[in-house]
């Protein structure tokens, strides 16, 4: 799989309907919609893990409730 290629599959899971299952947690408490996890790097802090909304990363967020763990 080329540079390219990578790049279309990650647009692609983005703006999907669905996120992917791994990423997963639990349903959001305010809209229903999955709960899924990322990992952010801070310079000089190291990586903070926050649980959003799937709704909430959508281009017209829909929700916006994050939680920092």
């Amino acid at each position: 799989m080329g540079r390219s290629e990578k790049t279309k599959t990650i647009q692609a899971n983005r703006t999907d309907d669905q996120p992917n299952a791994a990423w997963v947690r639990g349903v959001c408490p305010e809209c229903g919609e999955p709960l899924i996890s990322n990992c952010y790097y801070i310079k000089g802090k190291g990586y903070l893990i926050v649980w959003e909304c799937w709704g909430s990363l959508k281009d017209e967020p829909a929700c916006t409730y994050r939680k920092i763990l």
